[in-house]
C-alpha cells in the first residue's frame, strides 16, 4: 500500500516536496523516499532522481554538489583552494 496517494495535483506535489521528508514524486514507489531506497539500494540513476524531485536531469549534479558544499561548511571541513598562481 502506498505511503502517499498516487494521484496528486501539481500544487500538492510541490507542497509535499517542501514539507514531507518522505515524499518524492515516484508513483511506482508509492511516492515514498523510504520505498525508493528499498527499490534502489545502491542509488537511483540521475534520471529517476530528476523525475522524483521534478527538476531537469542536469540539475541533479548541481544539487548534489551544493549539498556537498553545505555539508562541508556544517562540518567545518576546509577544501583546498584552487591553484590561482600564475608563473
Amino acid at each position: 500500500m502506498p505511503t502517499h496517494p498516487v494521484t496528486l495535483t501539481a500544487a500538492e506535489v510541490k507542497r509535499l516536496l517542501a514539507e514531507d521528508r518522505d515524499f518524492i514524486y515516484l508513483p511506482r514507489c508509492g511516492n515514498s523516499l523510504k520505498q525508493a531506497l528499498e527499490r534502489y539500494p545502491d542509488g537511483a540513476p540521475d534520471s529517476v532522481i530528476a523525475r522524483a524531485l521534478l527538476i531537469p536531469e542536469p540539475e541533479v549534479e548541481v544539487l548534489y554538489q551544493s549539498a556537498v558544499v553545505r555539508l562541508r561548511q556544517l562540518l567545518g571541513v576546509v577544501t583546498p583552494a584552487a591553484n590561482t598562481d600564475t608563473e
